[in-house]
């Protein structure tokens, strides 16, 4: 806080210093109840003659009245050296006496001073006050001659002697080196083949700088490509009266000169003892068919009054027509009644678009007008008579008449569009119609209200339950965005349930409230389900997060293999679903006006948010469905690597295949569909032996070769024996199946073995 403010003291101080260096520069100054000011300050070349040069001011403040001088007081007005007082302008006998120079003085009810002015030399004017009423306010007016002063502003001295007249250096000239400036007032554009307008200036840098350039010559020069067709002048300012083409001369089509001791009726001649002068030409000009697209430069060239210039007057332009968007907005999603950015459609040059034409804008997938007939347009330049309506997705202008010549500027108002809940980025509008006007305009950019986001994407099993996944958060994108009053739920696809147990939903973040959480509650549209309602909504400066923690889901065996997304709806993000626009909140908010025969229309049937994973479905590994074998079925198909192993698919390294009427199966995965856990499978290559050991203790061992199987060290004769094929060794299934207690079913019209316990 001390750095800030010390800051701020020091910028004070030098905006102080800076104002000090202007003290008496055309301000006021004051003393003892007493003001001075200069009326005008007038810009002169410092050899410009006779000028008036503005009245020297002094007023009574009204917080001091009576402060004016007694009777006979005086005080002194000094000129710089080279600035003389014109004496004859303040004498009535002499032949230049002017009533206008005396000074005077008014006090509340109108009643003038008696003043006296008289002149110590060529440079001291000494001004007395007579009479016994006091006064109100004194005026001077100044009458003075310019010879040779130089540049910079031209101070008169002002001593008090025994007057309340405060003293002090009073700037009363600005002394410049003449010339002139050159600015355009009116450009234009129109295209190759056309006429067209334009309005330039020449203002007198000081008084009197046209009145001493006498019969100097100014030529205006254009582009080859652009004819001159007429020119007139009038005079501003100081300046008065008008002048035609008839006072110019044309030198080439695109060329003209003047004199401007020649400009007929403009009485520049006049200008030089009161205020500087200023001539407003405008030029009617004919563009060529084949004239370059570009900017137009109009060149002046003068002698010594007027300085050269060069300055852009117009742009030769192409036909066709501007498209661009004011203001594109920033929206949200699932909103209805969205202002957005206003479409302006402006003519490159006059008369590209034709009347009895149409101009159509077509909102992308995703975006509706929030009804029909509610589009509005204005033309800003007066162009045109046209009419607008609109169905839920396209605008239609139809231009009844435009008015030749002039350039159309059409403004449509984006106002009330309506966004579907999963639309994102950038708003895209088409132009197209009958009027030959093409492009795409981005209106604004949708941004979701909220965004739903999980701690960790566990991987979840199929046909499990209760498996753990990540903490749900969801933040607001901005304050307010959940609404209040409005639910928030999130989804589960099919196949998939939140599981019942140590679930938690809170505000985490901001000032949000929320009530009526549940879990799981019944829906007619989704699977497993957690919402909560929204009682108290962020206030502006903070949104909120809700964070659902505990979280757990049940998988069935419908499920595909892949991410798992949750659903992200509710009326209090969602109001443009058909089922929510009506909703009172919603309707409270935005006071939405759908028309009651097509409301329907200019919504969406669209509820979600979005989709988030928030887990990924996997298929377990033999090893990981070895105990659930025990009570579920395996299937293996003769000639294929796909198996099934107690509802897991799995692939082999090689195929069963049938010996003597018997089915073969790799042993690791006949001893997986018997319960029998991968470390519990056994082989000695030494005795060429394999052990199978079951999670109940039954102990079976056979031998490559032999067809004497042992289960639990009691023999049993197989009509088969084991056998080795491509390095990989093969068991009878249904013995190992049998040995196990499982049924192990032939079907020989599809080559399937099916491996069951028996109960």
């Amino acid at each position: 806080m001390l750095r800030k403010q010390s800051k701020k003291l020091a910028i004070m101080l030098v905006l102080s210093m800076i104002a000090s260096l202007f003290v008496g520069v055309g301000a006021a100054s004051a003393a003892n109840g007493v003001a001075v000011s200069v009326s005008r300050v007038i810009s002169a070349e410092g050899d410009a003659g006779k000028l008036a040069i503005g009245s020297l001011q002094i007023k009574e403040d009204s917080d001091y009245k009576d402060a004016f001088m007694a009777s006979g007081d005086s005080f002194v007005v000094t000129l710089p050296s080279s600035l003389k007082w014109d004496k004859d302008v303040y004498d009535p006998k002499s032949p230049n006496y002017n009533p206008d120079a005396v000074p005077y003085g008014t006090n509340d009810d109108g009643e003038n001073a008696d003043i006296e002015v008289t002149f110590s030399g060529n440079y001291t004017m000494t001004v007395t006050v007579y009479g016994t009423d006091l006064k109100d306010a004194y005026t001077i007016p100044m009458y003075v001659n310019f010879d040779g002063v130089e540049d910079g502003y031209a101070y008169a001295t002002i001593d008090p002697l025994d007057s309340p007249v405060p003293g002090g250096d009073y700037a009363v000239a600005n002394i410049l080196g003449g010339g002139t400036s050159a600015t355009v007032v009116d450009d234009f554009t129109a295209g190759p083949d056309t006429s067209a307008e334009f309005t330039f200036r020449l203002t007198e840098t000081t008084v009197g700088t046209f009145s001493d350039a006498g019969n100097e010559r100014v030529k205006l020069t254009l582009p080859s490509d652009v004819t001159i067709d007429s020119v007139e002048v009038i005079g501003l300012g100081g300046f008065s009266g008008s002048a035609t083409e008839a006072n110019f001369s044309k030198l080439e089509d695109n060329k003209a000169e003047f004199y401007l001791n020649q400009l007929g009726d403009v009485t520049y001649t006049e200008v030089g003892d009161s205020s500087r002068g200023i001539l407003e030409f405008t030029v009617s000009v004919s563009i060529d068919d084949d004239a370059s697209e570009g900017d137009v430069t109009l060149d002046i060239d003068g002698e010594d009054a007027v300085d050269d210039a060069s300055i852009k007057v117009g742009t030769i332009a192409e036909y066709g027509v501007t498209l661009s968007v004011d203001d594109p907005v920033t929206v949200l999603a699932g909103r209805v009644c969205q202002e957005l950015g206003t479409i302006v459609v402006y003519e490159n040059v006059a008369d590209t678009i034709s009347s009895n034409r149409t101009l159509t804008v077509t909102l992308p997938d995703g975006v509706k007008f929030a009804g029909k007939d509610i589009v509005s347009a204005d033309d800003t330049k007066g162009a045109a008579d046209f009419t607008v309506s609109n169905d839920e997705s396209e605008a239609t202008i139809r231009f009844n008449e435009i008015n030749s010549g002039s350039r159309l500027k059409l403004e449509i108002e984006m106002d009330d569009l309506n966004i579907r809940s999963d639309f994102r980025g950038d708003i895209v509008a088409t132009i197209g119609g009958r009027a030959g006007v093409e492009g795409e305009v981005v209106l604004g950019t949708v941004v979701a209200p909220v965004e739903m986001t999980i701690s960790n994407v566990a991987d979840v099993k199929i046909g499990y339950q209760a498996q753990a996944i990540g903490d749900i958060t969801i933040t607001e994108t901005e304050a307010g965005a959940m609404l209040e009053d409005g639910i928030v739920e999130v989804s589960m696809p099919s196949g998939v349930a939140f599981t019942d147990d140590d679930v938690t939903v809170e505000v985490t973040e901001g000032n949000l409230e929320i009530t009526s959480i549940k879990v799981n509650a019944p829906t007619d549209k989704r699977n497993g389900y957690i919402s909560f309602k929204v009682d108290s909504e962020s206030s502006a400066s903070q949104p909120g997060t809700v964070t659902i923690s505990g979280l757990a889901v049940d998988v069935d065996r419908t499920v595909a293999e892949g991410p798992i997304r949750a659903i992200l709806t509710g009326n209090a993000i969602v109001w443009s679903y058909e089922k929510n626009y009506n909703h009172p909140p919603v309707d409270s908010e935005y006071d939405a006006d759908f028309n009651d025969d097509n409301e329907i229309d200019y919504v969406f049937d669209e509820d979600e948010m979005g989709r988030y994973a928030v887990a990924n479905c996997v298929t377990p590994g033999v090893a990981e469905v070895v105990g659930g074998a025990e009570d579920a079925t395996s299937t293996f198909v003769i000639g294929s690597t796909a198996a099934s192993i107690a509802g897991a698919d799995v692939t082999m390294p090689v195929a069963p295949y049938i010996t003597n009427s018997r089915t073969q199966l790799p042993v690791r995965y006949v001893a997986y569909a018997c319960g029998v856990p991968e470390a519990n499978v056994i082989w000695n290559p030494d005795n060429q032996t394999v052990t199978l050991l079951n999670n109940n203790g039954t102990v079976v061992q056979l031998t490559i070769g032999s067809t004497s199987m042992l289960v639990n060290g009691v023999a049993v004769v197989m009509d088969v024996a084991p056998e080795i094929t491509g390095g990989y060794t093969f068991l009878p299934a249904r013995y190992v199946a049998n040995a196990f207690n499982y049924d192990a079913a032939w079907e020989a019209a599809t080559q399937t073995v099916t491996i069951t316990p028996i109960n």
